[in-house]
């Protein structure tokens, strides 16, 4: 994890009691939840503080929309200042009416606190990451001239399907938001398109997700000994057990291959999620006791040692935006399987980087893997070519500057 206390073990305090450094501004990052499960969009948000942090030339503001926080709570989390309050926005979904109507009734209040929020933190761009039309009260603020700094819209591919879903007044919402942001900001090409097609004029910039080189060595190195992943060798899945993320397709390929391998065991290591007691059902069903282990809410330094000794690692995800752990794997010089989904191929983007098969086919998958743990030749080429490709097009360090240089857009002060 990035350097601090988790949002649980963080103090929190009531609104006047944090003084807000103004030399520079402030980036405000919003989401809809505390970023403190490792993963997904939460990683990209505690990375982009951090370079925020290291580079400049703002400071860095996590904004934690909360239903709970009646008043501004202001506290540390993960080592970057944050700010948590209620906020009321029109609901997606079959509750869109009524909660129009309730946020119509609302609105001075919600445009109020914005307001409030900007000044108080000298806000210079309004980053929503996952976002919702909570982002239409910055807009509007624009528009009466109370906010002249930037607008970012950030999509990460589950965000992507909700906005895609919006019918009746709500996607006309959605249509109008899009024209008064700055921007649209795409993990991969492949969200960008789905939501072109949502909205043919809609201005994307594709950022795409990355790596920290440097906090990923110390991580690694932080790893004592004894935590060690075993002496056998693994196939290795990252993935929340979802049934998403396609790790019963993995299971049936290994148990394919598994008497070919006996020596070889699948590991899989992720965050609790409803496909879990699933998939050790099938566990059971296939008769691989002992063969695949389950590793389940492991620390993120832990996860990087389990990549490091990982003679393959597999990842045939049904549906992806840009996988981080797909990346850290390339840095890490690990050969990569993979689904043809999201913005995976924009990752592996050639047959000399990585295997790329179909998505829910276990048969493919099983060919791949087979091809690969036969041929140690081939699986330390596509590690050393996915590695330099990741460490020259796939860091926090380029998206940051990307995310800069659309900011200078409108930056100015409040």
């Amino acid at each position: 994890m990035l350097a601090g206390t988790s949002a649980n073990n963080a103090t929190k305090q009531s609104d006047g009691q944090m003084a807000s450094d103004s030399s520079t501004g402030t980036f405000l990052i919003a989401l809809p939840w505390e970023p403190v499960a490792r993963g997904g969009v939460n990683q990209v948000v505690l990375n982009l503080c951090e370079e925020i942090r290291q580079t400049g030339p703002f400071i860095p503001l996590i904004l934690v929309i909360d239903w709970s926080a009646l008043r501004l709570q202001e506290y540390e989390m993960e080592g970057f200042r944050t700010a948590c309050i209620r906020l009321r926005a029109p609901r997606a979904g079959s509750a869109f009416l009524r909660s129009f109507f309730t946020y119509t009734l609302t609105f001075p209040s919600s445009l109020y606190r914005w307001w409030r929020l900007i000044l108080r933190y000298d806000v210079r761009v309004v980053n929503g990451h996952f976002p919702s039309l909570q982002m239409m009260n910055v807009a509007l603020l624009r528009l009466f001239g109370l906010y002249r700094g930037s607008l970012l819209l950030s999509f990460h591919g589950t965000d992507a399907v909700i906005v895609l879903a919006a019918r009746g007044m709500e996607r006309v919402l959605w249509r109008w938001l899009f024209r008064h942001v700055d921007a649209t900001i795409v993990c991969s090409e492949a969200i960008g398109d789905r939501l072109k097609s949502f909205y043919p004029s809609l201005k994307v910039v594709t950022v795409r997700n990355g790596i920290s080189p440097e906090r990923l060595r110390a991580e690694k190195n932080s790893v004592p000994d004894n935590r060690s992943p075993g002496e056998r060798p693994f196939i290795l899945n990252i993935g929340a057990f979802l049934h998403l993320k396609g790790q019963d397709i993995l299971i049936r390929a290994f148990a394919r291959i598994a008497p070919e391998f006996p020596e070889l065991d699948l590991v899989i290591v992720g965050n609790r999620g409803p496909a879990q007691v699933e998939l050790q059902s099938l566990v059971t069903a296939l008769e691989l006791q002992g063969r695949v282990r389950f590793h389940v809410d492991v620390p993120h330094p832990e996860v990087l040692a389990f990549l490091e000794k990982a003679r393959v690692f597999a990842f045939p995800s049904r549906s992806e935006g840009l996988p981080i752990a797909v990346l850290e794997a390339g840095f890490l010089g690990i050969p990569v399987v993979a689904s043809r989904v999201g913005g995976i191929p924009e990752i592996i983007n050639s047959a000399k980087v990585g295997i790329l098969v179909e998505a829910d086919d276990d048969r493919a998958l099983e060919l791949a893997l087979r091809r690969l743990l036969r041929d140690a030749d081939q699986r330390a080429l596509l590690g050393k070519c996915l590695q330099q490709r990741v460490i020259a097009e796939f860091t926090w360090n380029r998206a940051w500057q990307q995310y800069l240089a659309i900011s200078k857009v409108r930056s100015s002060a409040p």
